[in-house]
């Protein structure tokens, strides 16, 4: 008698009563965060009205916006320097649902030219 296939029935049957259903949904896998991110360059920055300009385009930074330099939390938009390299994700109105500056701005050391 040939154990074989039923040595991969029995180890079938185990691991679907170990793992957890499979459930339907609209049939859209989900995807990581850095396949829903975009990138810009960032053009143009108002503090007071907590707006950032991402490749010429308007963005509003909420207080539901995950925004980050590095690892820390992003805690004033003096922070990020114009012309730098961003990752974004834009939401609904203009919002933006996240934002990621890979370093801050230098600290200045003294009058700019």
């Amino acid at each position: 008698m040939n154990t074989k296939p039923m040595a991969w029935l029995a180890l079938v049957a185990a691991m679907a009563a170990v793992l957890p259903p499979v459930q339907a949904d609209d049939g859209v896998p989900p995807l990581p965060l850095y396949m829903l991110e975009q990138r810009g360059t960032l053009t143009r920055i108002d503090v007071a009205r907590r707006m950032v300009w991402i490749d010429r385009k308007p963005y509003k930074i909420t207080e539901d916006t995950q925004a980050y330099v590095g690892s820390n939390r992003l805690d004033d938009l003096r922070q990020l320097p114009r012309g730098s390299n961003v990752a974004f994700m834009p939401g609904e109105g203009g919002a933006l649902v996240s934002l990621w500056l890979e370093h801050a701005a230098p600290a200045s050391s003294g009058r700019e030219r």
